[in-house]
């Protein structure tokens, strides 16, 4: 099962316009279980920002769903100035070895 990679980065100065925007999409997109489960939802300060680290496992054959999903929720902090993301596959050691016609060490 492939991971869902998603990092985010917004200024302080729009922690309360993105609190109220985070309120907004978890209504809009609440968990879906259906798709895969979050393993990790991390944050920390920088001189840049607020960063987000938030990773899912997503259940197979769900990918494009997800990714769908994942990304019609970010694009709904597209209005809070100084919000970025970026996201991305990840495989897992088996999945990345089978694409090449190979078993991972054991």
């Amino acid at each position: 099962m492939p991971y869902i990679v998603v990092r985010t980065l917004w200024p302080f100065s729009k922690r309360e316009e993105l609190i109220k925007k985070v309120i907004e999409t978890m209504k809009k997109y609440p968990e879906d279980k259906t798709l895969g489960e979050q393993k990790v939802s991390a944050t920390k300060s920088t001189l840049e920002g607020i960063n987000n680290l938030n990773i899912w496992e997503v259940k197979k054959g769900k990918l494009e769903e997800a990714l769908d999903r994942i990304g019609n929720a970010l694009a709904m902090y597209a209005e809070v100035e100084g919000f970025t993301y970026h996201y991305e596959v990840w495989l897992t050691q088996i999945e990345s070895y089978s694409k090449i016609g190979r078993k991972p060490p054991e």
